[in-house]
This record gives structure tokens, sequence and C-alpha cells, in this order.
């Protein structure tokens, strides 16, 4: 059987909804997330006001690889007065 594994922020969501849902307690949801029971109010409070956007994304640490619009514009543009060159003049 495939073994899934689940980043924190997966596992703080499910244990989130859980309690929601009324699956676990307030005191368990604490413990398996390692929280005080001051942060896990904050966390559910937080999931009930904002809904999925309380969790990070993961990809969120990483830098934008993509470049700003009109950069990649004025590359794009460059590139082909280039290459208009090159084939007419070249």
């Amino acid at each position: 059987m495939k073994r899934i594994e689940l980043t924190v922020n997966e596992i703080k969501k499910y244990i989130t909804k859980a309690f929601r849902h009324g699956k676990k307690t307030k005191q368990r949801a604490c413990v398996e997330l390692a929280l005080s029971l001051r942060q896990m109010n904050r966390l559910l409070n937080n999931y009930v006001q904002f809904g999925k956007p309380t969790f990070p994304h993961e990809n969120k640490k990483h830098p934008q690889s993509r470049l700003p619009a009109n950069l990649e514009q004025h590359s794009i543009s460059t590139i082909e007065e280039t290459n208009h060159f090159l084939i007419n003049y070249g």
C-alpha cells in the first residue's frame, strides 16, 4: 500500500477540520499539533474566519520564478527585434 506523507501545514489543516466537524476534542488537537490551548484557539478562529487561506501553501517560502509582466514583454520584444535584424541583415 502506498504511503502518503503530509506536510506540517496539511496536518494542521486536517486536524483543525476534524475538530471543527466534531471528530476530535480541542485538547486532543492541541496534543497532536503540539500547540498550547491559546494557539489552538487562534488557529481555529482564523480557520472559521478565513477558511483555507489560514494555512499558507508550501510554495510561499520559495521566491517567485516568473518575471514581472512588463519585463517579460520587454525581453520578448528585444529578442524578436534581434532575430528580425539577424534574419534581414545577418
